[in-house]
């Protein structure tokens, strides 16, 4: 968890640095997030659709995230202080919903 933090915290994540995470999400909690581009904007994240349309706000809080990571069908956000969520769907990705904090820096 460690050198997820790490590789979040520098934007060196790749595939293969959270491969070993996602295999200990139990296949219940798997999904797939929706194809699209997730933007951060402030203390909000916006979702663009790649079919088109307007963007949807996936995250509105007090947190502000730093980076995140389309990755197996689930999207990982990282936040300033190190947290790491995993959201299987893409949706509620400062924690809400089916979203899991998997570090809590």
């Amino acid at each position: 968890m460690k050198l997820l933090k790490t590789l979040f915290s520098v934007g060196a994540i790749s595939a293969m640095s959270i491969c070993s995470l996602n295999s200990l999400i139990p296949s219940s909690a798997k999904a797939q997030a929706p194809d699209g581009r997730y933007e951060i904007q402030g203390t909000q994240i916006l979702f663009y659709p790649a079919t088109g349309g307007d963007p949807l706000l996936v995250y509105k809080g007090t947190g502000k995230a730093t980076q995140i990571i389309n990755y197996n069908g689930a999207i990982y956000t990282a936040f300033e202080g190190g947290r790491i969520y995993r959201s299987p769907d893409g949706q509620g990705l400062g924690g809400s919903g089916r979203t899991t904090l998997v570090y809590s820096g």
